[in-house]
């Protein structure tokens, strides 16, 4: 396995930092996880979470008009 980063790769770091920057900690009663994904709860919206980044970075486009980009 090669210890260079592929631009996928990196590209998902990204995608995380910028969800991780507009989430929030998951309330009392919300899971943290979905099964083995990562619970990414809006923290601009009381009751939205997304188990991906995709969905995130889109709720945070249509809902907030935060406009993401990874490259």
């Amino acid at each position: 396995m090669s210890s260079i980063l592929s631009d996928d790769s990196l590209a998902s770091g990204r995608s995380s930092q910028i969800a991780r920057d507009h989430a929030r900690p998951p309330r009392e009663g919300e899971p943290t996880h979905k099964g083995k994904n990562l619970m990414f709860y809006c923290k601009y919206c009381p009751d939205f979470g997304a188990q991906n980044t995709s969905t995130f970075k889109n709720h945070l486009q249509s809902k907030h008009q935060i406009i993401t980009k990874t490259s």
